[in-house]
């Protein structure tokens, strides 16, 4: 799994957004992201897949269970895969 096109993530008076550099990219928005939809974001962005996002949610967010993290992951991973910009 990967974000398709080339993405820059950055934070804005709080928030994450990520907007897409490569105008060959077929999505024309901007991304908005809380800051552990951020953490995985970069995390597709180095390649890893759904279980190390969530592995890496829980180290991030110490005391965070499993659950919580993988259901976190999986609305990220959702929201990307609506917005046509993940591809599996």
């Amino acid at each position: 799994m990967k974000l398709k096109g080339g993405f820059v993530l950055t934070e804005l008076v709080g928030e994450y957004v990520a907007v897409p550099m490569d105008p060959s990219n077929e999505f024309h928005g901007v991304v908005k992201l809380n800051a552990s939809g951020a953490e995985v974001f970069r995390a597709l962005n180095e390649g890893m897949d759904e279980e190390q996002c969530v592995s890496r949610l829980q180290e991030k967010y110490s005391g965070l269970d499993r659950e919580t993290a993988k259901a976190a992951v999986d609305a990220v991973l959702k929201e990307l895969r609506d917005k046509g910009i993940l591809e599996d």
